[in-house]
């Protein structure tokens, strides 16, 4: 086989317990240009495929290099074993003169892989970051001439600066006219390759200009929207620590209620650089901001590096076009660039030819160019005589590995004692602070060290009088892997104790502290205890960030938390510890973070495996809270029978042993909630009277007013609505913002079907400002509920139609979505617009068949009943009538629908001139006689379970 043939450079074999190093190692393979196989970039193209076979021939023969990232796990999943042993395979019919190099094994532990001899040279995961194996992988594939890329050019910043607004004229006039007819929040997308002068376009644009917030990416977070709360200025300790709102809806109620009261510019800085989680939060703000929030006047500006890879770009696809616009930082032209060139270097004796070469080299990029310039002055081929620069005969190539040589020959420039002072920074990490390094590893003069450092090699930036970055990723790489493996354990030993130190000292200090300057300290002590291998200790600083990261809410860092425990725990002794559990509750707080972040899928996968800790045979109270946790997961994801299975085998139990505790009652809660999607009535309202008697009498408050706050799901509106607005009152009383807005909106809803329709609209203004105040997605019942009122109120359909439209730009579940079409469907019924009558019915259609095999009724009842709608305005009698008649085959059906169908096939039939008499009696409600008259229904939302 000859290298030309391969269709990847390299392939990627993993199992899923290391995705998320294995795709940062992706990601930088993609920045490198290695073509490469990993699975999550190829998922169109694996759809369909024979998998075993696909990827069979991967392994065996599309690949030049295969690369297994061996671990314990690895060993033991059914897919990894099929492509080592494609690889093994391959591996013993390869004729080549590197035989036995095809596998480049990566190990995060020592486990044995049958096949693959500990001879073979492996690189340690443990040892090196994904940025590292991946440029190892392109050196294996390239040589060492892969170009190194860094952030500072050397030059006059002032001539820079100025050109770039110069050459993005064009650019800074759209952001200027933009802004200056801002009559409404407005997003632009500013995108392109680094080096085009996209952040000296937004600078000067920034320029004179009031109520900035700037949010830029920081090395590392050590809590959620680190980089957020600190652009806002926020102190965390004041914020209120008894409230119902997550800490990510706090942190987006400050947010919005800024942007309402000035009307910012909200500059985010190298968007593609943030954390996954703040990259999704400041998306979801954009989203409510240009949605919701048009009148307050907010610019957003996205500024990122990109190359060829658009993918970064599809999640702006979503923002509402009419109010978001993109701009894109193109290549220089050659004449852009000589005129760049001349403006820094003057009237420069150069012959055509350099010129030419210097600046096709620069790939249009001025970045590259300004690198090409230091360098070529470095190296004497550009020199001032007679106050002009003459630029001497250039030899071939020399520009081809300038970056690299560029970066190694500042850094070798430097003595001793600077390297040592360097490379003891790149151990702190990326972003440092000069004091760091004077008091752990005793250096006096740090700062001035720093400052001589940056003077003579420009390899550090100061971004600010106290703290020092590394120009990029590359060049802290490159300092780091200068330095001995011992000698990093050494180090990140001392740095451990340090921060030890602050945290005691900040420990005997009385004064108040908040959660988030516990855990700046705590992150790096056990971090830098896990570097320098000193497990038993670094254990013990994990499980406390676990807890203080579960009390903010803080899911993604609480698991990346949980992670570090679990890859430590084969280099402690647990019995020495006293932590023999410690296996068992990581596993168990894993689950409950998925479910805290609507992954139920992955939280009940998780929440099984735990129950392998338990014997099957003897019920206790850890045991039932998994599995209620688990049926929880269940009823949340739509598997409706298997969450009421397991919620009836606990009820049973607590039966027989005649237990009535605080855990029996929730059950019981959630059964009603369940029973209520099953149709079982009677069920619903025994297990919500016990269990709200249970709360009542043994004084828990917050539990008893939640649950009384969805009691017309069980005694009816006209009995429920005032237990209700007893809740809305204690709700009110305590401030709790969430618990309030859900309320009122279950009172609006109640007072719709009574008919009391001004009362209604009342509640649900109240409810949808509650909603807005913190950007909360549950928004989408009431504007649902709002949008009915329109339909009801006004018969005003096109407004009902907007505001419905309006709900569902929210990411919401299929069950609500499936509820706002069919209002939306009876809208375009009544406005006479079947074509977009029909799109909606295809939707549902569509929605309900990807549904699980799980039996909903209501589903069949919509899916029927909107078909019969549909043909009754069309005047198609015959095919109402036959959809109507599957309803009345339907085991499940409340009265409202029983009331609907059976009016509507009374109508239907008198139309057609048959013999018939109206068997639906008296309706449920007086609001189902107007809307039936009017040619009609409409469906609501309820909070039951809290989303």
């Amino acid at each position: 086989m000859k290298k030309k043939n391969y269709e990847y450079e390299v392939a990627l074999s993993f199992a899923g317990e290391q995705r998320e190093y294995v795709e940062k190692v992706s990601q930088n393979l993609t920045k490198l240009g290695v073509k490469h196989f990993y699975d999550n970039n190829e998922q169109v193209n694996l759809w369909g495929k024979n998998l075993s076979q696909y990827l069979d021939a991967v392994y065996f023969e599309k690949s030049l290099y295969f690369v297994p990232f061996i671990s314990k796990e690895y060993v033991k999943k059914i897919w990894t074993r099929l492509e080592i042993n494609s690889a093994l395979d391959r591996n013993m019919k390869e004729n080549r003169p590197d035989f036995q190099q095809y596998i480049l094994p990566v190990r995060f532990d020592d486990t044995r892989v049958p096949g693959i001899v500990n001879s073979i040279a492996h690189i340690d995961a443990r040892k090196n970051t994904p940025e590292a194996i991946a440029l190892m992988i392109s050196q294996k594939l390239h040589g060492s001439k892969k170009k190194i890329t860094f952030e500072d050019n050397g030059l006059d910043n002032e001539v820079t600066y100025e050109y770039n607004t110069k050459i993005n004229a064009d650019k800074l006039s759209i952001l200027e006219k933009l802004h200056s007819h801002l009559n409404k929040s407005h997003a632009v997308v500013l995108y392109g390759e680094r080096g085009l002068g996209k952040k000296s376009c937004v600078q000067y644009f920034l320029q004179n200009k009031k109520n900035i917030i700037k949010i830029g990416s920081e090395y590392e977070c050590s809590y959620q929207l680190q980089s957020v709360i600190h652009a806002l200025g926020l102190d965390m300790s004041q914020l209120p620590t008894k409230t119902d709102l997550t800490f990510t809806d706090q942190i987006k109620k400050e947010l919005f209620s800024l942007c309402k009261s000035n009307s910012p510019i909200i500059y985010i800085e190298h968007f593609n650089t943030f954390d996954q989680q703040t990259q999704i939060f400041l998306l979801e703000i954009t989203n409510v901001l240009l949605n919701r929030f048009l009148s307050y006047k907010t610019f957003i500006i996205f500024e990122f590096d990109i190359d060829e890879d658009v993918s970064q770009l599809v999640p702006f696809y979503s923002l509402p076009p009419s109010h978001t616009d993109f701009l894109l930082f193109d290549k220089l032209s050659l004449d852009e660039l000589k005129l760049y060139f001349y403006s820094v270097l003057g009237e420069i004796d150069i012959s055509e030819g350099n010129l030419n070469y210097i600046l096709e080299s620069s790939f249009g990029n001025i970045r590259y160019l300004n690198i090409a310039i230091n360098f070529l002055k470095g190296e004497k081929y550009i020199q001032i005589k007679n106050g002009r620069y003459i630029c001497k005969k250039l030899p071939s190539g020399i520009l081809s590995n300038v970056l690299k040589d560029f970066i190694l020959q500042r850094y070798n420039r430097l003595d001793s004692t600077l390297k040592d002072i360097l490379s003891k920074s790149s151990i702190i990490g990326n972003v440092f602070n000069a004091e760091l390094l004077s008091k752990p590893f005793q250096i006096i003069n740090a700062d001035d060290m720093l400052q001589k450092i940056e003077k003579i090699s420009q390899l550090i930036i100061q971004p600010d009088d106290t703290t020092y970055s590394f120009e990029n990723e590359d060049v802290y790489n490159l300092i780091r892997n200068s330095i001995s493996p011992q000698l990093q354990k050494e180090w990140h030993g001392i740095l451990a104790d340090y921060y030890k130190k602050l945290l005691k000292k900040e420990q005997r200090r009385k004064g108040r502290k908040s959660i988030q300057q516990e855990i700046a300290i705590l992150s790096p002590i056990a971090k830098h205890y896990m570097y320098s291998q000193q497990y038993e200790a670094s254990v013990i600083y994990f499980l406390e960030l676990v807890a203080k990261y579960e009390t903010i809410s803080d899911y993604l860092h609480e698991l990346d938390a949980i992670n570090n425990v679990n890859e430590i725990l084969s280099y402690v002794d647990l019995d020495d510890l006293h932590l023999d559990s410690l296996e068992y509750n990581m596993l168990k707080s894993e689950a409950d973070c998925y479910r805290n972040l609507g992954d139920f899928p992955r939280a009940v996968s998780i929440y099984e495996e735990c129950l392998s800790y338990f014997d099957s045979s003897v019920m206790d109270d850890s045991q039932i809270e998994v599995l209620y946790q688990q049926a929880y997961s269940l009823y949340m994801n739509g598997e409706i029978q298997r969450s009421f299975t397991i919620l009836s085998e606990i009820k049973k139990y607590y039966e027989s042993n005649r237990t009535n505790n605080f855990f029996y009652i929730k059950v019981l809660s959630l059964l009603a909630s369940v029973c209520d999607t099953t149709g079982d009535a009677v069920s619903q309202k025994k297990y919500y009277i016990e269990a709200l008697n249970f709360y009542k009498n043994n004084q828990y408050d917050q539990e008893y007013y939640i649950l009384l706050r969805m009691a017309s799901m069980v005694y009816g509106e006209e009995l429920g609505i005032s237990m209700e607005e007893t809740a809305a009152a204690f709700f009110r009383q305590q401030h709790s913002v969430k618990y309030l807005a859900e309320t009122l909106h279950n009172i609006a809803t109640d007072y719709l079907y009574m008919g009391e329709l001004t009362k209604a609209e009342k509640f649900i203004g109240e409810a949808v400002d509650l909603f807005d105040s913190y950007g909360s997605i549950a928004i989408h019942y009431s504007l649902n509920t709002k949008a009915i009122l329109e339909m009801v109120i006004n018969m005003d359909y096109n407004k009902a139609v907007e505001t419905f439209e309006e709900a569902l730009k929210y990411k919401i579940e299929p069950y609500s979505e499936i509820t706002i079409r069919t209002n939306m469907l009876n809208c375009f019924n009544m406005l006479g617009n079947s074509t977009e009558a029909m799109k909606q019915l295809e939707y549902i259609d569509k929605l309900i068949e990807l549904q699980s095999s799980e039996y909903v009724p209501v589903y069949a009842i919509y899916q029927n009943l909107n078909w019969a709608f549909y043909y009754f305005n069309l005047k198609k009698y015959d095919e109402c009538l036959q959809r109507l008649k599957i309803c009345s085959k339907l085991e499940y059906m409340e009265l409202r629908f029983k009331y609907i169908y059976k009016t509507l096939q009374y109508e239907s039939k008198k139309a057609l001139g048959l013999k018939t008499r109206n068997t639906a009696g008296t309706a449920p409600k007086k609001i189902y006689n107007f809307c039936l008259k009017n040619g009609f229904y409409f469906t609501t939302l309820r909070f039951y379970e809290s989303i």
